[in-house]
């Protein structure tokens, strides 16, 4: 029912009619191939990251089928591309975990390509006045491609069209909304829910601080008593599903009353399919939009958590699925698809998603400073890595602390000396050095904008990591010592070479021609590699860094090396060698988003899938693995930064760093959100307790039941399933049972407004009566 206010907001009123479609060509949707190395994870996947399900796959093919030649996509208005419905193309591609350009014309256009035409024409009248709620959609359009919002299209001088300073443009401190005077056609630039909301998310998706707590102030203001937002004659499922989503992105936490009776408004406009509509009759558009706004406060997955009476969400949104793949039409299939993978708006790229990482990192800083690799303890090694990631960034280490701790470099700066060598009276840097610690400590001073050659103190004066460690190369070519320090040593491998000639590049110094010898010749001649993907990728930055030409016969093997054991999600089995293999094949000058795709996916894309939406990635998704799935991986955090940030070492040195101010990372996933426990009579009773949200799977649950007035409790055993605890009562008599829940999660059991480690509640389950009529005679 949506479809026609937000096309109103959007562009002019016109004829609905569809063109004759095509079918799609293999080559623009691709298909998964074969490889050598195992995928991370497989695919489809139903539940988070959802990905690749049949459904989306049939949506995207009939998408592509009406996609025009331009690019863009039809809408209201026949055989012409309409921008508002390209810019839900855009939305749709980024929540299905594509890239902008996934679906090409025949003549090889991208929605991207169209939009950036438009962009100006789209945001701003014929008077050049700013529409904030259409400038606050390209900015979601444009950061779920992956593409630079300050810099989409361009304006009439032929100038980088910057969206965000153009809707920041448009904030009246006064009222605390985004508007103006514009007018286009049916769209106004005037205050509103809509424009308020589409603002809202377009400096979240750009991840800019709001100017003041009244932008949120002016719609909080406008929520109507049942919960809901609309236009003065109701309330709206959609606005009030998209405002939802704006206000969480926006730091509202998810307990808020203001959220809970949305989401209360919500439930009580579902119909009994488990679909939202108009008038009681189901639509794809308010469906979808509810599941956004439902999986955006922690109900993912968004199925039994909003059970109706004959449905819930998903089967009610996959019930309107036509056979052609499509749900009306190309902007109905738009706004279906984020609702077909459970993601909210906005839609982070490769740089939004660094931004988390690093503003998840600063939650784990110790207060001395530094990071723990292992437990508590602060790390030099951990932390050498979080001020890597800072500095690719373009932050300043030295500006990341917490409130009343030391800095990243005041920790580095105090650890440095023991970190790097084995401390004894001799002080023989030869034989007590660590090189591969010291070439690392080399990386991360540089790129900090610190002197490596007077970085700390040492017992002689100054500490010279750069002569220490040149000091250490033997006849071999190898930087090595004899020292050995618990697991640590000083030993030649090409893991320890490297990291020596890149800290030593780092510090503009040259490299002999014999270290390089020593990695060319432990390069394995079968395959090109060094022993890994991990060790590969970081000998490939150190030779070229050293000068070794990409074409060099040795980069060659190790390119072709990696492309061997690309998995089918485009990135290298887990999150850390995929890090790696990117930044060795950027340093190669590979084409990574055009030349190294699997299914449709970069390898920046395959990184993506595993970071959670609060900012950290996990290891896996997968049950059977070392690391349990779902859970926040410092490591694989820390190394993602750099490569999704398309940087390879070693760094610059940091001469124009900035200070580091987090961004949002919104609600914890890992938090469970619990609803009432039901007990369903049959031949017994089918006990339910749906949930979302616990990402890393670590929640527990326990029943216990009992009749009636009964003194002792009995316990049942609770199977888990995805978003949803069950249990089976043997129970036959027909009396009143009552059940008692104990769920336990140290990340959090949101029951409503009120979140606690631990809920007990207790639910009655009235008995089941048939009553036959009563028969005269």
């Amino acid at each position: 029912m949506h479809q026609v206010r937000l096309f109103v907001l959007a562009c002019g009123l016109a004829v609905c009619t569809l063109l004759g479609f095509v079918g799609i060509a293999a080559a623009r949707v691709p298909a998964v191939a074969p490889v050598a190395a195992p995928a991370a994870f497989a695919t489809p996947r139903t539940s988070y990251p959802i990905l690749d399900t049949a459904p989306i796959t049939r949506a995207l093919v009939y998408l592509n089928g009406v996609q025009r030649n331009d690019g863009g996509f039809v809408g209201f208005t026949p055989g012409q591309s309409d921008d508002f419905t390209s810019v839900r193309v855009a939305f749709a591609l980024g929540a299905a975990r594509l890239p902008g350009d996934y679906l090409l014309s025949d003549e090889g256009k991208s929605v991207h390509d169209y939009l950036t035409t438009r962009a100006y024409s789209y945001t701003h009248d014929l008077q050049g006045r700013p529409l904030p709620g259409r400038l606050g959609m390209l900015i979601i359009a444009a950061v779920a491609g992956d593409a630079n919002p300050m810099a989409y299209g361009t304006d009439p001088t032929a100038q980088p069209l910057d969206l965000v300073a153009a809707l920041t443009a448009t904030y009246q401190p006064a009222t605390g909304a985004y508007s103006s005077t514009a007018s286009l056609g049916f769209s106004s630039g005037a205050a509103g829910p809509l424009n308020q909301a589409y603002a809202l998310l377009g400096l979240a998706a750009a991840q800019q601080a709001l100017p003041s707590e009244q932008a949120l102030t002016y719609l909080l203001d406008l929520q109507d008593t049942d919960g809901s937002w609309g236009f003065g004659f109701g309330g709206d499922v959609d606005t009030t599903a998209l405002i939802v989503q704006a206000l969480l992105a926006n730091g509202v936490a998810p307990t808020a009353p203001v959220i809970q009776d949305a989401l209360g408004f919500l439930a009580a406009s579902q119909i009994d399919d488990g679909s939202w509509g108009f008038d009681g009759s189901p639509n794809a558009d308010s469906t979808a939009a509810v599941i956004q706004a439902a999986a955006a406060a922690g109900f993912f997955p968004v199925t039994l958590s909003w059970q109706a009476v004959n449905g819930n969400p998903q089967t009610a949104l996959l019930a309107l699925q036509q056979a052609d793949g499509g749900f009306g039409n190309a902007l109905g299939t738009a706004n279906a698809i984020p609702g077909l993978a459970e993601a909210p708006l906005p839609i982070f790229g490769s740089r939004q998603r660094a931004e988390r990482a690093l503003a998840w990192l600063q939650t784990t800083q110790t207060s001395s400073g530094g990071w723990a690799a292992f437990g508590t303890t602060p790390d030099v090694g951990a932390t050498l890595d979080v001020i890597l990631a800072v500095s690719a960034a373009g932050f300043a280490p030295d500006s990341v602390n917490q409130p009343g701790g030391a800095s990243a470099l005041a920790f580095l700066r105090n650890q440095v000396l023991t970190y790097t060598r084995v401390i004894t009276t001799a002080g023989d840097v030869s034989t007590n050095l660590f090189p591969a610690a010291t070439g690392k400590a080399l990386l991360g001073i540089v790129a900090a904008g610190e002197d490596p050659t007077a970085f700390a103190a040492s017992p002689g004066g100054t500490l010279n990591l750069v002569t220490d460690l040149q000091a250490t190369l033997q006849p071999t070519g190898a930087y090595s010592t004899t020292a050995v320090r618990g697991f640590s040593s000083g030993a030649a491998t090409p893991l320890s070479q490297a990291f020596a000639i890149l800290g030593l590049r780092a510090a503009g110094e040259a490299i002999p021609d014999e270290a390089l010898d020593f990695l060319r010749q432990r390069q394995n001649a079968e395959d090109g590699s060094w022993g890994s993907v991990d060790t590969t990728g970081l000998v490939m930055q150190a030779l070229i860094a050293a000068g070794v030409a990409p074409d060099d016969p040795a980069i060659a093997a190790a390119v072709a090396f990696l492309r061997t054991q690309q998995d089918a999600l485009g990135g290298w089995s887990n999150p850390n060698s995929t890090a790696y293999a990117i930044q060795g094949l950027i340093a190669a000058g590979e084409d990574l988003r055009s030349n190294w795709r699997k299914a449709g996916r970069s390898p920046f894309d395959a990184l993506g899938l595993y970071q959670k939406p609060d900012g950290p990635l996990t290891y896996t998704w997968e049950e059977g693995s070392f690391f349990t799935p779902g859970t926040a991986n410092a490591f694989a955090t820390w190394q993602a930064v750099p490569a999704l940030l398309a940087r390879s070492y070693p760094l610059p040195a940091g001469t124009d760093l900035t200070q580091y101010v987090p961004v949002l990372r919104g609600p914890n996933p890992d938090r469970l959100v619990v609803r009432p426990t039901t007990g369903r009579w049959g031949n017994s009773i089918a006990v339910s307790l749906p949930f979302g949200g616990d990402l890393n799977g670590d929640a527990t649950a326990e029943l216990e039941w009992r009749a009636a007035g009964a003194s002792e409790w009995l316990t049942a055993t609770l199977t888990r399933a995805p978003g949803v605890f069950t249990a089976t009562l043997p129970v036959t008599m027909p009396r009143t049972y009552e059940l008692r829940t104990i769920v336990n999660d140290s990340d959090g059991v949101q029951a409503g407004n009120a979140v606690s480690t631990t809920l007990t509640t207790v639910t009655t389950v009235e008995p089941f009566r048939t009553y036959l009529p009563l028969v005269l005679r």
